[in-house]
């Protein structure tokens, strides 16, 4: 009840109203999808539940911050002010087993760790920023900020993982990028419309800036 409190307070317009509720109907779509025709569709849960929680998580403290999505010196950091301030109350959700990023495990205490973490996070954003820009995404690959811009993976995957990139935009959202490139590159990760305006992104991991 507390979350949902927040959440309400966060939303200053109707606009923000409606987009609230696209975003909450594609949780549902998330979670229920694969329980439709009997068979569970890839990727579609807990990677996919988990990038659109985290979302969503990110867009009420953007109404709550004058506009602003968290700042930090590294995801992890970014993320930690999540749980500081009471919008993810299960910790645990920055880690997801299923996209196999080595050396990941759950957080086992209120503070994160880069190692608990499994999604970078591009700065700076706010609630104003382009459609066409990722807020969360799989880590372990480097963006190119740029219209059309690729994913590169930056090590080899290991075996069951997944090909390609869950991924939250500033649109609202969620999906699985796949990659049709022999190496793991997901091509057009961000889309050709995309018009950076003159500013410049960082993506950032749970260590820290990514090195260029």
């Amino acid at each position: 009840m507390a979350e949902a409190s927040r959440f309400a307070k966060s939303l200053r317009s109707p606009f923000q109203w409606i987009m609230a509720g696209l975003i909450l109907l594609s949780l549902v779509i998330i979670m229920v999808g694969p329980m439709i025709g009997g068979r569970p569709h890839p990727h579609s849960s807990p990677a996919l539940q988990a990038t659109q929680a985290i979302n969503l998580a990110m867009y009420m403290y953007a109404g709550d911050h004058n506009n602003a999505y968290p700042i930090g010196k590294s995801s992890t950091e970014v993320f930690q002010k999540l749980v500081d301030e009471e919008y993810i109350a299960d910790i645990t959700i920055f880690y997801v087993e299923e996209l196999k990023v080595p050396g990941k495990t759950k957080a086992t205490s209120k503070v994160l760790k880069p190692e608990n973490v499994c999604f970078d996070v591009t700065v700076p954003l706010g609630l104003n920023s382009s459609d066409f820009l990722p807020v969360i995404f799989s880590t372990g690959y480097r963006i190119d900020y740029t219209p059309g811009g690729s994913a590169v993976p930056l090590f080899k995957a290991s075996e069951g993982s997944p090909s390609g990139i869950c991924v939250a935009y500033h649109d609202y959202s969620v999906r699985f990028q796949k990659s049709t490139e022999p190496d793991g590159t997901v091509t057009n990760f961000i889309p050709s419309d995309f018009n950076p305006a003159g500013k410049k992104y960082q993506q950032l991991t749970p260590d820290g800036p990514l090195p260029p």
